[in-house]
């Protein structure tokens, strides 16, 4: 019992929300989960968005981390492609020294 309410709280520590503009649903593009985790580099800054595409898009995301003061501590860009219909995890790689936190703000542009 104890393990299990263990488990179950660190993966909640790794469920983050993203503040997103309205201009990605414009351009057909529908986010479902995101988490953040660790890469072989660093200690969690890999973040990982699940997009649906619902119109061809090909163009660049930009993921910002902010600290629980609202510093900036991160950017990660991404060239996205997907094709009408596709859906798949997009991974955003932080540099090894960016740390997300659960209390930390993450902002894609």
């Amino acid at each position: 019992e104890f393990v299990e309410g263990v488990t179950h709280g660190v993966e909640k520590a790794f469920d983050v929300t993203v503040q997103i503009p309205t201009n990605f649903a414009e351009k057909g593009i529908k986010f479902g989960k995101t988490t953040v985790t660790s890469d072989s580099i660093g200690t969690d800054n890999l973040l990982l968005i699940y997009m649906i595409f619902e119109n061809d898009f090909s163009g660049e995301m930009t993921a910002k981390a902010f600290d629980n003061k609202g510093l900036e501590m991160g950017r990660a860009r991404v060239k996205v492609t997907g094709k009408k219909n596709e859906a798949r995890f997009v991974e955003f790689h932080f540099e090894k020294h960016t740390n997300i936190d659960s209390d930390s703000r993450l902002t894609l542009e």
